[in-house]
């Protein structure tokens, strides 16, 4: 998945469980980031966790911040220190949507709510 930062300079390219920022004038790379894993801290330790795998991706209109979603996770990361400022796993998690004013999930549980 590719996306432009909204301000047009940066665009990030996302793969498997990596976000990476390019400078649209130079080329180069800027920053990158690799998803946080999902499991619980038992699975985490026993290496019975799984990678997050990225579905989508979405610049947050001030541009500092990406909102990700993959493997029934969706989460927030500041572009700058690329500190994941908080995530929410749901294994029916189906889909996350980037508004101005919110960020809202989707399940695909029958009926439940974000």
């Amino acid at each position: 998945m590719v996306e432009f930062s909204p301000d047009g300079r940066e665009i990030g390219v996302a793969a498997a469980n990596t976000v990476t920022i390019w400078s649209v004038d130079s080329g180069r790379v800027l920053r990158e980031f690799i998803l946080p894993r999902t499991g619980d801290q038992a699975e985490i330790e026993s290496g019975q966790d799984h990678e997050t795998t990225f579905a989508s991706f979405g610049w947050l209109p001030d541009g500092r911040r990406i909102v990700f979603e993959g493997a029934g996770q969706v989460g927030l990361l500041d572009v700058d220190t690329g500190d994941v400022l908080w995530t929410v796993t749901d294994p029916d998690l189906d889909g996350a949507v980037v508004s101005p004013r919110a960020i809202a999930s989707r399940s695909a549980r029958a009926g439940a709510r974000p």
